[in-house]
């Protein structure tokens, strides 16, 4: 649990291959460590044990595992993050093709049939539909195999850079604001009950 008599000093990075974890650990043990980091927020090209083929990267259940064992022998807290909502697409010129999962159900998405080359200022992140509670039956499970495999006591969900909301026809009509918070409540409240 965090104590809040102490200071968070966090460090928040992204990590996406396998290759790279042993590179993340000695940042951790001697360079995060001797700044007095306490707090790590991590985002992981996860290999979901639950849904391999919407993995997004080559990190692994033991990756993880190696990150956690090094984040505790230093007193640092691991923290996973899956971006929710928003920022379901990849980058580098293909913002307009959608994670794996969106690919092959692509009804879950808030705009659909994007070209993949599509790019900045044509279109920016694809998002889920904020009322289509199907999405939870993949994304829970993400969640609770990314929380088990870091160890975590805490979880953060993303949900920033959010262009397009209310524009799908289950969203239409409704408030913007009201379909951000109804996902902020699904992600945290109904996640944190159904894990409890």
């Amino acid at each position: 649990m965090f104590d809040r008599n102490t200071p968070l000093r966090g460090f928040h990075t992204t990590i996406q291959a396998h290759e790279l974890v042993d590179g993340l650990i000695r940042l951790i043990g001697e360079g995060l460590a001797p700044l007095g980091i306490n707090t790590v927020i991590l985002e992981m090209r996860y290999q979901y044990r639950c849904f391999p083929e919407y993995a997004c990267g080559t990190i692994t259940f033991d990756d993880a595992r190696r990150i956690s064992d090094a984040c505790l022998a230093h007193g640092i807290r691991l923290v996973p993050l899956l971006p929710c909502l928003s920022h379901q697409s990849m980058h580098s010129g293909l913002r307009g093709l959608p994670y794996p999962l969106f690919v092959a159900h692509p009804e879950l998405l808030e705009v659909q049939n994007v070209p993949p080359d599509c790019d900045w200022p044509d279109f920016a992140l694809h998002s889920w539909c904020a009322s289509n509670d199907d999405v939870y039956d993949y994304i829970f499970p993400m969640i609770d195999d990314m929380a088990d495999a870091c160890r975590a006591e805490a979880f953060h969900i993303g949900m920033d850079e959010m262009f397009d909301v209310a524009v799908c026809d289950r969203c239409q009509g409704k408030a913007p604001d009201a379909l951000f918070a109804r996902s902020v409540k699904y992600c945290t409240i109904i996640w944190t009950k159904k894990a409890s």
